[in-house]
């Protein structure tokens, strides 16, 4: 028996997928495809194991190896690799791990600094360096899975994805430094204002920024990238 195992691990969680056949030619078959299908810049991010004896399924292979006891079988290819891109794709919660691991920003000011960082980012690249959506509430532009993680889970307790993420993009070091510098300028911004009472003193509530824009349209209306490219000046110290 044939067996391939792509085997793919992130902080919170560990899966893959098996190939098995006892025929060789398919086995070598399966190889090229891979190569073929699989973009480059995937292959880091899970390892190949090769079995060939007398294990035919990977529950076999997990009684067998318990380096693969606590992995989670995926049982069809492309849903492998679906998954995969999923994980390694570079978001909110990614930053806002890092930000809440580095800074200890309580609730609003880690919206308020992620909010900015992705603003600023967007603004100097002219597109997203990391995936988010930011929702119009009452008291500011706020990402919900982030929101969601933060208040019912440990997800961002639990994250440490950033730097290997972040690692790969070009201009990394660049990247990571408007990140911290954003972070320190904002977060003792609204660490130092009672923004969350004090409407004046919340930058994303001035006039004609992408949160008022979007507010005006209804409460948990998303901010457009476009109106972020707009507009993020008016709301910059």
């Amino acid at each position: 028996m044939y067996q391939l195992v792509m085997l793919a691990k992130t902080s919170s969680k560990q899966y893959a997928y098996c190939f098995s056949t006892e025929d060789s030619q398919a086995y070598l078959d399966f190889k090229h495809k891979l190569a073929k299908e699989i973009p480059a810049e995937l292959f880091s991010y899970f390892t190949f194991h090769f079995f060939n004896g007398k294990t035919k399924t990977f529950k076999d292979i997990q009684k067998m190896d318990p380096y693969f006891r606590d992995v989670r079988q995926v049982m069809d290819y492309h849903d492998f690799l679906k998954e995969l891109q999923g994980d390694i794709e570079f978001d909110a919660i990614d930053v806002a791990s890092y930000l809440q691991r580095r800074y200890s920003f309580p609730s609003f000011v880690l919206q308020k600094t992620l909010y900015f960082v992705y603003a600023e980012l967007l603004t100097e690249y002219g597109r997203p360096i990391f995936k988010a959506e930011f929702e119009a509430f009452d008291r500011g532009p706020v990402e919900h899975s982030v929101y969601h993680d933060n208040k019912h889970t440990d997800k961002l307790a639990d994250n440490y994805d950033f730097m290997p993420k972040v690692a790969v993009l070009d201009d990394a070091q660049h990247i990571i430094d408007v990140i911290n510098e954003t972070a320190q300028k904002y977060g003792q911004y609204y660490q130092q204002h009672d923004a969350w009472n004090h409407e004046a003193d919340n930058l994303t509530h001035r006039p004609g920024t992408p949160w008022s824009i979007a507010h005006a349209k209804g409460q948990n209306t998303l901010l457009s990238d476009d109106d972020i490219l707009k507009y993020h000046a008016l709301e910059r110290l």
